[in-house]
C-alpha cells in the first residue's frame, strides 16, 4: 500500500466505523488516522476494524438486518453508545429520528440473546407501545448502551411500517 497522508476529516479507506456521530469518537479517530495507514503497512491493523488502533475495548455485535443478513460488528464499549449509534455508524437502515431520546422508534429491535439488559424504562415502554410489530423481545436501540457483558449481544432490526 502507498504512503498516504491524511488530512482531517478525509475518511481512510477501510475505516468503517469513520461515521459515527459521537464527536468524541471522530476526534479521536482522525488523530488516529496517520497510525492506522502505518499500521496497515505493517500489517498490524485490520481494515475491517480501524478502532482497536484506539485502545478502545470492544465486543462484538450481531445485527440481523431486514433483508435477513446477518452483521457481525465490532463495538467500543468505553464511550457510552448505543446500539442505534452502533448501526448508523455501520450504515445499517436505522434512522434514530429523534437523536436517541426515546421518542420515535426508528431504531426498533428485536433481542434474540439471553443477554441481562436493563428493564425498559416508563419512557421506551410508552414509545414501544405505540411502535408498530412489538414483539415480547422488543427494544429501542437508542435506550441500549454499550458494555463488556454484551459481548455477543444477538439483535434483529424490526420492520418498518410502509
Amino acid at each position: 500500500q502507498p504512503d498516504q497522508t491524511i488530512e482531517p476529516g478525509r475518511k481512510v479507506e477501510g475505516m468503517r466505523l469513520v461515521t459515527f456521530e459521537v464527536c468524541q469518537f471522530e476526534r479521536r479517530q482522525i488523530h488516529d488516522a496517520k497510525l492506522y495507514v502505518q499500521l496497515r503497512r505493517e500489517g498490524k491493523a485490520k481494515k475491517e476494524n480501524p478502532a482497536y488502533i484506539c485502545g478502545m475495548d470492544m465486543i462484538k455485535i450481531t445485527i440481523l438486518d431486514r433483508e435477513g443478513i446477518e452483521h457481525e460488528l465490532d463495538a467500543p464499549t468505553d464511550m457510552g453508545l448505543s446500539v442505534m449509534e452502533l448501526c448508523k455508524s455501520y450504515e445499517l437502515p436505522v434512522e434514530g429520528t429523534c437523536g436517541g431520546m426515546a421518542l420515535c422508534a426508528s431504531c426498533h429491535v428485536y433481542v434474540h440473546s439471553g443477554h441481562d439488559l436493563p428493564e425498559p424504562t416508563d419512557d421506551e415502554l410508552a414509545m414501544l407501545d405505540s411502535a408498530f410489530f412489538v414483539k415480547t423481545n422488543s427494544r429501542l436501540g437508542c435506550q441500549i448502551k454499550l458494555h463488556d457483558s454484551l459481548d455477543g449481544l444477538k439483535l434483529e432490526l424490526a420492520p418498518v411500517a410502509q
